[in-house]
């Protein structure tokens, strides 16, 4: 059986989805490295209003919202696991 990876529904090579997928380890105590939530997203991106509502609309998405300002390591599992995905 050959299998696939869809990418927004369409076939991808291999130089795509290596572009495109990223690994994240279930080690999430050496992954963080910021004061709070938000700050982590917006680790190594320019404080422009672009990126401060992208940051608001991510942690919105993945239900950290109100967790903005809190440490990474105050967050629970499942949470941290959001964090390093979004």
């Amino acid at each position: 059986m050959t299998k696939h990876i869809l990418i927004d529904g369409k076939k991808a090579r291999s130089a795509v989805w290596c572009r495109e997928i990223y690994y994240c380890g279930n080690d999430m105590s050496t992954q963080f490295f910021t004061a709070s939530v938000e700050e982590e997203l917006l680790l190594n991106t320019g404080l422009t209003e672009e990126n401060k509502d992208r940051t608001r609309h991510l942690l919105k998405e993945f239900g950290l919202y109100e967790y903005r300002d809190a440490h990474p390591s105050a967050l629970s599992g499942g949470q941290k696991q959001r964090l390093a995905i979004a």
